[in-house]
């Protein structure tokens, strides 16, 4: 009887599984649609025909044709990530907006249009940018210093600097979008990936594949049927991995460095277990968390949701009703029990562990999941380290 309700349970769980992969294909062909996905291309290009628009890959993606599109993982009128061949080699396309036409209230401050209705004065726009783009990075990337010149070479991939107004419209809707500051701004880091070229608005970024998709076995069901595929010590290296990039964000940065959504599709993992934070767009310095924080109101009854921005997580000060700036939880708390532990439908990648660690390893990942700590300096308590310890004990030649 035992045995025919575990079978029953089982086929359950694979039904609503592949249920729910439907339903997140369909999404997916609603909203990211193949159409959809090169109608921003090629009205990208015709800015690039026009005269518009420069940038290193510009010429390769609309006049030599070594680009081909793959597939989309973002939603219509949201932001644009697309997945390309690049003669042969996958690689990521993406922008916060997927025409260049939604920065243009943000580009008309900068006295450029994208028609001949007003006279461009490039001395003008250029002091414009300039005063824009240091705002953006001081905002955004908080260097504790930066020169100016060497920030703009690092942005700017053009062939030429003659600040014409392709590079004005180019380099002003890239400096809008804060992703592309930061990879370019920290282009030293590892756990970062590559910025391969831009076109405008458009920036091109190496591709690192989530976890599940790089077992060649991998079915529709991508992390439920994959990852459990995987051998202990691959994923004893992937776990190892995540903690390797987490005192890395740690240790490098002036100021502490949250993640802020914390899941698998925002991780890329390489061949050589080098785990890639390819989604920043939710990854702040602590600064800006918490001046954000102290200005949510709150109450005792709605504490749990106005004090909480995705997965950083404050407290109410009921004495004066706004919410508390610094972060109760750190990001290696929400990656034991996001990414290790999982759920039902995130499996693990420390599940089901060899069984002469399993109740050590299961008391850590309860541990470090479970106990919320300041998320200043997370990784330098004894949780970290002996979970570190434990794993590369199980670890097989």
């Amino acid at each position: 009887m035992r045995q025919r309700c575990s079978k029953r349970g089982f086929l359950i769980f694979v039904l609503g599984a592949l249920s729910l992969q439907l339903l997140y294909k369909l999404i997916f062909i609603i909203y990211c649609d193949k159409e959809w996905a090169k109608d921003a291309l090629h009205k990208l290009c015709d800015h690039y025909r026009n005269g518009l628009i420069d940038g290193n890959i510009c010429h390769a993606l609309c006049v030599s044709d070594e680009f081909k599109y793959q597939e989309c993982f973002n939603y219509r009128h949201r932001k644009l990530a697309l997945k390309m061949d690049w003669n042969g080699h996958p690689v990521m396309l993406k922008s916060l907006n997927p025409y260049l036409e939604n920065f243009i209230p943000d580009l008309n401050k900068l006295r450029v249009t994208l028609d001949n209705s007003g006279k461009f004065d490039k001395q003008t726009s250029l002091n414009l940018l300039r005063n824009k783009l240091s705002s953006q990075i001081k905002k955004y990337v908080q260097p504790t210093t930066f020169n100016f010149d060497d920030v703009y070479k690092k942005m700017w991939t053009g062939n030429s600097f003659n600040f014409g107004k392709e590079e004005i419209i180019s380099i002003g809707s890239l400096g809008l979008q804060r992703e592309y500051l930061f990879l370019q701004f920290y282009t030293d880091i590892l756990n970062f990936p590559d910025v391969l070229g831009t076109c405008g608005h458009m920036y091109l970024v190496e591709y690192t594949p989530p976890p599940w998709t790089l077992n060649p076995s991998a079915s529709g069901l991508q992390e439920v049927s994959s990852l459990t595929s995987w051998t202990w010590n691959h994923r004893v290296k992937l776990a190892l991995a995540f903690l390797s990039m987490l005192r890395t964000f740690e240790e490098h940065f002036h100021d502490v460095f949250y993640l802020c959504d914390i899941k698998h599709p925002n991780f890329g993992v390489t061949d050589d277990f080098v785990v890639k934070a390819i989604d920043v767009d939710m990854a702040y310095f602590k600064q800006t968390v918490e001046n954000f924080m102290r200005k949510r109101r709150c109450t005792k009854e709605t504490a749990q949701s106005a004090c909480r921005f995705f997965d950083c997580i404050t407290e109410c000060d009921e004495n004066i009703g706004k919410c508390k700036p610094y972060r109760i939880n750190s990001n290696f708390q929400v990656v034991c029990k996001k990414i290790f532990i999982g759920d039902s439908l995130h499996p693990g990648i420390l599940r089901s562990p060899p069984k002469e660690v399993a109740s050590r390893l299961d008391a850590l990942l309860h541990q470090c999941s479970n106990t919320f700590q300041n998320g200043n300096l997370a990784t330098a308590n004894s949780t970290f380290y002996n979970l570190k310890n434990l794993l590369e004990q199980t670890i097989t030649v």
